[in-house]
């Protein structure tokens, strides 16, 4: 493991179940001598990504902040999508999510309720659940076969995964299924009462790079037509890739120079 992906696991320890960690706990952790641990907590301290708690221990600094706001300042995301989001959220009158994979994880990225108050279950830098959420299960669905098979063995013993299939064969077909549909569907699996229809983003690789969701009460979804729901959901995945695409593409230069 390189020295930055190190760096990162040590910030990934602080979360809601245990927010300050001491250089032995770290060192404890994540299996790495004292010294070492003492060595980051240094770095992350100097950069401002920790902060020393009165207690003695460390938890997430300022610093972390400021990289979100140039996050959402640089993220095409709103930019090019914000009002198409905007208007999906306001004619379904559902949650809509978008959602990235990273490091075998489905983190949320942006949500636009049509309340236009957020809704802590599935605010900006939530992970969620791997199986439970139709979030995730797209965004897994759409993994080449190798990754498909390493995350089906690193959850042995899970129980969330056996919803899928508790052996790799009815796993793969489960996810071969979902791809074939092109969306996935879950109801009360992740929040009682609530229903998730997810879209995959996808690259030029046919690689899902995560997922268009929206979300909401059974109660709401019983107001339409799921199929032209569905579609509706579909169309606006593909209009949002495309843009993003677009806008990942470099502006040419113009030529400057004046002609004799």
């Amino acid at each position: 493991m390189s020295s930055l992906k190190k760096i990162i696991a040590v910030l990934e320890l602080v979360s809601d179940e245990k927010m300050s960690w001491t250089p032995e706990e770290i060192a404890k952790t994540l299996k790495v001598s004292l010294p070492t641990a003492y060595r980051y907590v240094r770095e992350l301290y100097g950069t401002g990504l920790f902060a020393r708690l009165p207690s003695g221990g460390y938890t997430l600094g300022p610093r972390i902040v400021t990289l979100d706001y140039q996050m959402r300042r640089t993220d095409p995301l709103e930019r090019v999508g914000g009002g198409l989001l905007q208007n999906l959220a306001q004619e379904t009158g559902l949650i809509v999510l978008v959602s990235y994979w990273l490091n075998d994880q489905v983190l949320n990225v942006y949500e636009r309720n049509p309340t236009g108050s957020g809704d802590p279950r599935y605010g900006r830098g939530q992970v969620t659940s791997l199986f439970r959420s139709s979030t995730a299960r797209i965004a897994l669905a759409f993994q080449k076969p190798a990754r498909q098979k390493r995350i089906f063995d690193r959850h042995a013993g899970n129980p969330d995964r056996d919803l899928l299939g508790s052996d790799w064969p009815s796993f793969r077909k489960a996810l071969n299924e979902i791809r074939r549909e092109g969306t996935s569907r879950t109801e009360a699996l992740l929040v009682p009462g609530q229903i998730g229809l997810a879209a995959p983003l996808l690259n030029s690789d046919g690689i899902a790079q995560g997922s268009l969701t929206i979300v909401g009460p059974a109660r709401r979804f019983a107001l339409f037509d799921e199929a032209a729901l569905r579609q509706r959901l579909l169309d606006t995945t593909k209009e949002l890739t495309r843009r993003l695409a677009r806008a990942s593409r470099p502006t040419p230069r113009r030529n400057t120079r004046r002609r004799a």
